[in-house]
């Protein structure tokens, strides 16, 4: 199995909006894999049809893991970015021209008051000018704790 390792030490050094062209570039990577698999498996079921679970994962910090759709449906959980890039993948697909991850920034700040406000970026999917957001269909949580999200 191909399985790439991103370690991106310029991102922390990064203002926001160049972290947001990189985001786009690597979502746009995923993106590509994912619309790939559907061409080539087109048994494959849409991300609603699917309908695996939005899962608040918990890794080491600064480690955050990309899955294909083959991956989500082995795991029957992802993540905004896995659920929004299968959703773009899948519109392509069907023909849509304008469809694109959406980047929503958020600021989060230490309710403690030790750390600075944690930057957050949750990915959605744009479809011409309506925002639709897959995570939140699938079952994402209206709101985590400071505490979660540093998980």
């Amino acid at each position: 199995m191909y399985t790439p390792k991103f370690e991106l030490l310029s991102f922390a050094s990064l203002p926001v909006q160049r972290k947001q062209i990189v985001l786009r570039a690597a979502l746009e990577f995923l993106i590509v894999a994912d619309w790939n698999y559907i061409l080539e498996n087109p048994d494959v079921p849409s991300l609603y049809d699917f309908a695996p679970q939005y899962v608040l994962k918990v890794r080491p910090a600064g480690l955050d893991s990309w899955q294909d759709i083959p991956q989500t449906i082995a795991l029957s959980s992802g993540d905004c970015k896995d659920f929004a890039c299968w959703r773009v993948a899948e519109l392509r697909q069907q023909g849509y021209d304008d469809v694109y991850p959406h980047i929503k920034v958020s600021y989060h700040p230490d309710p403690r008051g030790y750390e600075p406000p944690m930057t957050v970026y949750h990915i959605q999917v744009r479809i011409h000018e309506h925002i639709e957001d897959p995570s939140a269909i699938l079952g994402m949580p209206d709101h985590v704790t400071y505490e979660q999200l540093r998980a």
